[in-house]
């Protein structure tokens, strides 16, 4: 019995390396590719969605900029110069990510309006409210007035600029090209209906998703659990979330400290398993390398969606590691291609 469990392992293992092939050469991970990480889907058409996950918070008042400067890892001034919108992420004491958002500043406004997990936004509110002190600053949920879309493309990284009219905020993600245009927009405004008229069709449900895990790119309080993982773990640093020049604002020295003293760098990196059927896994399944050489798991499953997910990974190993397993599945790591160039050493990107 013993034998015929370790021929039918070596079975698999052998199945793995030959569909390995095509992955180690030209990064095409059933069916994404290097060059664009798109998907055999449509790959070629417009796409918009309704970020349902996601909600949005109003910060206003005369010292909003500076309330929420102090606040945040990014620097809340470049709004007030050139971008619509930035990623950045709230820290706790400790420096762990307790909420990711995108912060944006609508044009001649004077607000700022943050979106973050819709799950996580009482929390948020609160801990903008245990901060506020006697600053002039007002903060409300607008969930019921805005609602957050995403247009894009997966088979092209910039899509250009789209007019949606007057009260409608549009920008560019301000992480990766690939994740095209974000939209806020008012309630009772259908982005999908106003672009189909433009020639362009709606994705499929929760579409988007599958594109950020194939980018590698967590979201929300599931995938980033509260105060659980520090900014670079998250790519705050890869992502433009992180502004190396700010003042110290909230959880700074902590997070740099920590980043120092952590030997073995852990980052969330793409999964891509060998599996046709959707199938979901338990948060936190350890992932592990199909050899068993190490007795610890080379990382941790964050979320899938069929045979595409995102996991915590050890990134120096995962990078080594050309084969590995979630549960009885066999799968691969790949390297995001936002990431820097092969050339630059990760380890050492590290604020």
């Amino acid at each position: 019995m013993l034998l015929l469990s370790k021929l039918l392992r070596n079975v698999e293992i052998a199945k793995l390396i030959l569909t390995d092939k095509c992955i180690k050469c030209n990064y095409r991970f059933f069916g994404v590719t290097k060059r664009n990480y798109s998907t055999d889907d449509n790959s070629s058409e417009l796409k918009v969605e309704r970020l349902k996950a996601r909600s949005v918070l109003s910060v206003e008042g005369s010292d909003s900029l500076n309330f929420l400067q102090d606040l945040t890892t990014n620097d809340i001034r470049l709004l007030e110069d050139s971008s619509k919108c930035i990623f950045s992420a709230f820290l706790n004491a400790k420096g762990k990510v307790i909420h990711d958002t995108i912060i944006y500043k609508p044009e001649n406004q004077d607000i700022f309006l943050v979106e973050c997990d819709i799950s996580s936004i009482e929390a948020l509110q609160v801990h903008m409210t245990m901060y506020r002190g006697r600053r002039r600053v007002e903060i409300r949920s607008v969930e019921n007035e805005l609602n957050v879309w995403a247009i894009y493309n997966p088979s092209e990284g910039n899509i250009g600029e789209i007019d949606l009219g007057e009260n409608v905020v549009v920008c560019p993600d301000p992480r990766v090209s690939y994740l095209g245009l974000r939209v806020l927009a008012p309630a009772g405004l259908d982005v999908a209906k106003k672009i189909n008229n433009k020639g362009t069709s709606t994705s499929n449900v929760s579409f988007y998703k599958s594109l950020r895990y194939k980018l590698g790119i967590g979201e929300g309080a599931r995938e980033i659990p509260y105060g659980r993982y520090s900014p670079t773990e998250v790519n705050c640093d890869f992502l433009n979330g992180i502004c190396s020049r700010k003042n110290m604002y909230i959880g700074q020295e902590a997070a740099m400290k920590e980043d120092k003293a952590v030997k073995q760098k852990s980052r969330l990196m793409p999964i891509f398993l060998e599996i046709l059927k959707m199938r979901s896994f338990p948060l936190n399944t350890p992932i592990e390398d199909v050899m068993r050489k190490r007795k610890t798991p080379v990382g941790y499953l964050r979320g899938n969606q069929g045979r595409v997910g995102i996991g915590l990974m050890k990134v120096s190993e995962a990078l080594h590691q050309a084969n590995i397993r979630v549960g009885q599945i066999l799968g691969h790591c790949a390297r995001p291609p936002w990431w820097p160039n092969e050339e630059d050493d990760i380890s050492k990107k590290i604020i």
